[in-house]
């Protein structure tokens, strides 16, 4: 497996993949996104991604963004002392269902952490109306810790969106 910038030719695969996590669409007990991507987006944004290859196949992606989104410290309170805006974010990782449990997330993480050696790493989990229990637990066994809370309303069509801080 090898992992890799993403190109432009890799938005449908990315956008395909991220249609069928959409809300637990394949299987809520092995995680889910709750934000699905548009191919506007994807194209857009491209050079943020990474994408994890198996036999020319994408087995999974990790959007990255080099700052905690500033429009969402306002909606984060904090139960450690952490300056989120230096820290590296990120935005959704996601693993194909045809790829799952094969060490593909694992390794997009690992290859954030080596290309970031000397900066921490933040990334927020659903937690109402959704519990994206399965994702805390992968990102604790990262070695991440909870270090806040994010509250919203009106986002991404939920009327009150919650999600855990982590830092590693």
């Amino acid at each position: 497996m090898k992992i890799e910038k993403a190109i432009k030719q890799d938005v449908d695969q990315i956008v395909s993949i991220s249609k069928r996590l959409l809300h637990g669409a394949s299987n809520q007990e092995k995680g889910f996104l709750i934000r699905e991507l548009k191919q506007e987006v994807v194209h857009k944004h491209i050079d943020e991604f990474y994408v994890a290859r198996a036999n020319g196949e994408i087995a999974g992606y990790l959007w990255l963004n080099k700052h905690y989104p500033a429009d969402r410290l306002t909606y984060t309170k904090m139960i450690e002392e952490v300056a989120l805006s230096s820290t590296i974010y990120v935005k959704q990782v996601a693993v194909d269902p045809l790829f799952a449990r094969r060490g593909v997330a694992t390794k997009l993480y690992e290859a954030v952490f080596s290309m970031y050696p000397h900066q921490r790493i933040s990334a927020c989990i659903a937690t109402k109306p959704l519990n994206n229990t399965p994702s805390i637990r992968y990102h604790e066994k990262l070695g991440f810790t909870k270090v806040g809370s994010l509250v919203m309303t009106n986002y991404l069509g939920f009327d009150r969106y919650e999600a855990d801080v982590f830092i590693r």
